[in-house]
Order: structure tokens, then C-alpha cells, then sequence
């Protein structure tokens, strides 16, 4: 995000996000504007405070992508964290109960 990559870092990161909202939440992200996925934002099971980081990213690589704004070097990173810490919280274990079933025996 450093440098003059700012607009590829924003993409890639959104992207990314975009992507991991289509798998896990069934929101067609990566079809749809912002505005759009923050629409579809308001019917899906995730907290406040992560919709408006949501809002907050998008929005922000928008400026980047198409009206050439610069976020500080912090703000790269901490979109790259908080995008981090979203998935976290938010995806879903997947328990094979094959190993499971092995690791009782």
C-alpha cells in the first residue's frame, strides 16, 4: 500500500473481501457497486461494527480507485488488519468428523 501501489493494494483487498462476502454470506459482491453490497449488507447476519467497517473499506478503495485519494500508510494497514480480524469472527469452523472420531479413539 506504501508508494504509488495504493490503487492495486486497494483493489486486491477488496477484492479479496468481496470474494469471502459471495462464499460465506451469498452476497454477489463481486458483481455489485458499494453501494449495492452495502445495501445487501443490512439483511446479512453480521455485526454493526463490522458493516461499518465494511461500508469504510469499500467506500475508501472507491476514493483510491477512482478519485485518486491517498490514505496514510496507516490507514493501508489497518484495512488489511481489521479485513483480517472480519474473517476471523466470522467464518465458519468446519469439523471433519472423520479426525474427530480418531481423536477420541
Amino acid at each position: 500500500w506504501e508508494d504509488e501501489n495504493r490503487k492495486k493494494y486497494y483493489s486486491l483487498l477488496t477484492d479479496t473481501v468481496r470474494q469471502y462476502l459471495e462464499d460465506r454470506f451469498n452476497i454477489q459482491a463481486l458483481e455489485q457497486t458499494t453501494t449495492e453490497i452495502i445495501r445487501d449488507l443490512k439483511f446479512a447476519d453480521i455485526s454493526p461494527e463490522d458493516k461499518a467497517f465494511l461500508k469504510q473499506i469499500l467506500q475508501q478503495a472507491d476514493f483510491v480507485k477512482f478519485a485518486k485519494f491517498k490514505p496514510t500508510d496507516d490507514d493501508g494497514l489497518s484495512a488489511l488488519d481489521k479485513s483480517f480480524d472480519f474473517v476471523q469472527q466470522t467464518k465458519i469452523e468446519v469439523i471433519d468428523p472423520i479426525i474427530e472420531k480418531k481423536d477420541v479413539e
